[in-house]
């Protein structure tokens, strides 16, 4: 009758590392509020690491990460570089 295609999900991942304040299960401050900018100039399906994450993350092999990308992120001052995040899939995993 109707050929429907299946909905598709895309989403859009900003990830940054610091401290939180956490009131009533809600967090707030300067690092959440980073990951939020991040998370806004992300494309869809994609994940994006600020430099701090990324500095992490370069001490596991389980991650590829990108050329840096540089960003304007509204309400910080200059260019931030934020990297692009893939995962490195094996047949060890599910």
């Amino acid at each position: 009758m109707y050929d429907l295609e299946p909905p598709t999900l895309q989403l859009r991942i900003g990830i940054h590392t610091g401290k939180a304040i956490e009131n009533r299960g809600d967090f707030f401050g300067r690092f959440v509020n980073k990951a939020s900018r991040i998370n806004a100039v992300a494309e869809p399906d994609e994940v994006l690491l600020s430099d701090a994450t990324k500095s992490i993350l370069n001490r596991h092999n389980d991650y590829q990460i990108g050329d840096p990308k540089e960003v304007v992120l509204r309400g910080f001052e200059g260019k931030h570089c934020d990297y692009r995040l893939t995962f490195q899939t094996t047949g060890d995993h599910p």
